[in-house]
């Protein structure tokens, strides 16, 4: 099976942060978008097939083809559940594209934010994230929302 997860490194076009915080991913897209220039905005909700149609995992994205930074924060504990279970303490995911630029620069700023108590990265194989934030734009994983009620 060492061939098989060789493929999936090669695969992994992006580098995944562990993200803790005590705010809410709205008010932390906020504070991103004001120290790193970003525009961040609600893009989606990932719903894992293995779940019940109410637990929703909110992603928020932010795609610049003029800089090459693809950035998504992408919730990961929610009360009753979590969408990685190798990262049971980490709130949030925080995904870089592999051409994003000045990456050490932009994990300088997040960890210098007094809403962020740790970043840290994280592999995505040995953490089983790959499986679940590898294939954000694949459209079986929005779930059309009515008013926010399920």
């Amino acid at each position: 099976m060492q061939w098989l997860e060789g493929d999936f490194e090669e695969s992994c076009d992006f580098r995944l942060f562990g993200l803790t915080s005590h705010a809410g991913s709205h008010r932390l897209c906020w504070e991103m978008n004001r120290l790193l220039g970003w525009s961040l905005a609600y893009h989606m909700e990932l719903v894992p097939d293995e779940r019940a149609g109410d637990v929703r995992y909110v992603v928020h994205r932010f795609v610049s083809e003029d800089t090459g930074v693809d950035v998504a924060l992408i919730a990961n504990r929610l009360p009753e559940s979590q969408l990685v279970s190798g990262l049971p303490r980490v709130d949030f995911l925080l995904r870089l594209g592999e051409d994003t630029e000045e990456v050490d620069q932009i994990v300088r700023t997040i960890r210098g934010m007094k809403l962020v108590t740790l970043l840290a990265e994280v592999n995505p194989l040995k953490t089983g994230a790959f499986e679940r934030v590898a294939f954000l734009d694949r459209p079986e994983d929005l779930r059309p929302v009515s008013n926010g009620l399920p």
